[in-house]
């Protein structure tokens, strides 16, 4: 069956994913363009989006370090994207949801676009937010920290586009909720893998660093490092310590 609707122009998908995304999500489900154009459209926007965001995180350091940060965070939320994919559409088979391959991809593909023009958004707000954080004792950790925040807010932002419009439909969304987890855990390890996104701000400019451990344990250093600076002040050094820039999208 043909389409009956065209694709949008790429100014018309970037306001429907601002201001109605569910309109977006019923074209696709209608097979608009037969989602070529607008599968392209969506890849480009979320490219933008964490493109964006990510050079902004990488400035903490300087202007070449936001440089490489940018596309590590391409890869890191549109290669999550990738290796996830199969396991929604299997998921979603197994509760019920009879979209096809097509109609799961540009689904999915509407929730990372989402999170990728609201990190376009932040990107004033991590500005500001790390100038006022590089006023503080531990300022650089509490930057680093801000800008993990920021990202999850987007990424469960785009969920909840989709969540909401599956509510709607009457269509299954429990499969959302496992989805979700997978996206965050393997975005996580991604993260980790290309990391530095910041890099010290004593520390020579760096493509990449070693393997070591995991994106887990570097979190859990991260968080207590973190409450270590904010509830004992006065026995924090007045540097930068080694140990407190072990968050996932860095490590030590």
């Amino acid at each position: 069956m043909e389409s009956t609707h065209a694709a949008p122009r790429i100014t018309q998908t970037v306001e429907m994913l601002l201001r109605n995304p569910r309109s977006l999500l019923a074209m696709i489900r209608e097979g608009a363009d037969d989602g070529r154009e607008l599968t392209l459209q969506l890849i480009v926007l979320s490219a933008l989006g964490f493109g964006a965001f990510g050079f902004v995180v990488g400035l903490t350091h300087s202007a070449w370090m936001g440089l490489l940060a940018a596309p590590k965070l391409i890869f890191v939320g549109l290669g999550s994207f990738v290796v996830c994919l199969p396991a929604l559409y299997v998921y979603g088979r197994f509760l019920g949801n009879r979209s096809s391959v097509q109609a799961v991809v540009g689904e999915a593909l509407t929730a990372i676009a989402t999170a990728g023009m609201t990190l376009l958004a932040l990107c004033p707000v991590l500005l500001v937010y790390q100038q006022l954080a590089a006023r503080t004792l531990g300022g650089y950790l509490y930057s680093v920290i801000g800008a993990a925040v920021l990202i999850s807010f987007a990424c469960l932002r785009g969920i909840s586009v989709l969540l909401s419009a599956f509510r709607e439909a009457g269509r299954p969304v429990l499969h959302l909720f496992a989805w979700t987890l997978l996206f965050g855990l393997v975005g996580m390890q991604c993260a980790w893998i290309v990391r530095p996104f910041v890099g010290t701000p004593t520390g020579e400019l760096t493509l990449l660093r070693p393997l070591e451990r995991t994106a887990f344990d570097s979190v859990y250093r991260t968080t207590t490092s973190a409450i270590e600076t904010a509830f004992s002040p006065r026995q924090a050094p007045s540097g930068p310590r080694r140990h407190g820039y072990n968050l996932w999208f860095e490590g030590s």
